[in-house]
This record gives C-alpha cells, structure tokens and sequence, in this order.
C-alpha cells in the first residue's frame, strides 16, 4: 500500500464461537456475509487434488 493510501475496506475470519471477537469487529461497524461460504479440504484432499493435476492435459 502507498503512503497516505487510505484502506476502504478488510475482511476478517472469526469463528463463530468466538462471540468477544464478533462482538468487537461489530462494534467497527463489521456485517456478516451472507453471500459467502467457507470450504475446507479434508486430510488427503491435497494430495489427491496434486495427483489430479498430473493427469491434466494428457
């Protein structure tokens, strides 16, 4: 970022049960939203997506 830049907006991940977090980020004037979902790969998942990758294309 450059000097004197201002920043117009972040983002934050907390956990839900995380309520003193949630409650201060709110209190910034932080919303939910909605419009997203978070995934998460499962052990293995990597590798096997790794091992996909080999295959593209041949």
């Amino acid at each position: 970022m450059r000097r004197g830049a201002r920043l117009r907006a972040a983002g934050v991940v907390v956990a839900e049960l995380e309520r003193p977090f949630i409650a201060f980020y709110e209190s910034l004037g932080a919303r939910t939203q909605d419009e997203w979902t978070v995934y998460r790969l499962a052990e293995g998942a990597p590798a096997r997506l790794g091992a996909a990758g080999d295959r593209v294309g041949t």
